[in-house]
């Protein structure tokens, strides 16, 4: 009976471990989404200022999704989708994290970065899927981004405040002509 009990209430918490990390995770990009960001920015933030650390956040939108899918089909936008997570999966350090926000918007949030550095991650992951269109069989689809960055303390002065200052350097980003990096301020 002891044995039992005691393997039936590891398997229970390991379960419950697991579900929990699968609530966690985007199925499609198998980026990390956006209840995941909610939950740990704060966390980050407090650890960045503990340790007198910058914090940068890149808030990243593919450009011209929606047209992407009247035109080739949700499968396609799906695979665009999964092309931005997998080129982001490749540039960014292990310590680096990446979040499906929603729809088309990701965000990388980069402990020990400054706005600088994350305008050029930003930049390069740009360059990185321009240069590696999607294979659409006749076609070939080149993928475009747009992307905003804030840092903390240097922009914002909290988790919430650094996400509504990388949004709106975002949205100057879309404004000024799409497929380019804007830094907030």
């Amino acid at each position: 009976f002891w044995f039992r009990s005691v393997t039936g209430s590891w398997r229970s918490a390991w379960r419950l471990e697991e579900s929990r990390a699968l609530s966690f995770r985007d199925d499609l990009t198998v980026a990390q989404n956006r209840r995941c960001l909610e939950e740990e920015l704060p966390r980050i933030v407090r650890e960045s200022a503990a340790k007198h650390e910058s914090l940068s956040l890149l808030f990243l939108d593919v450009d011209n999704l929606k047209s992407v899918n009247t035109r080739h089909g949700h499968p396609v936008g799906s695979k665009v989708l999964q092309a931005v997570a997998d080129g982001a999966h490749r540039i960014i350090r292990a310590h680096d994290r990446l979040y499906r926000y929603g729809g088309d918007e990701f965000c990388i949030l980069m402990p020990g970065t400054t706005a600088l550095g994350a305008r050029k991650l930003g930049e390069r992951l740009i360059q990185v899927l321009q240069e590696h269109p999607l294979d659409l069989g006749r076609d070939r689809l080149a993928v475009s981004l747009s992307a905003g960055v804030a840092a903390f303390p240097e922009h914002a002065d909290g988790a919430g405040h650094l996400i509504e200052q990388a949004d709106h350097a975002l949205l100057q980003a879309k404004q000024e002509g799409k497929g380019r990096v804007m830094v907030a301020g």
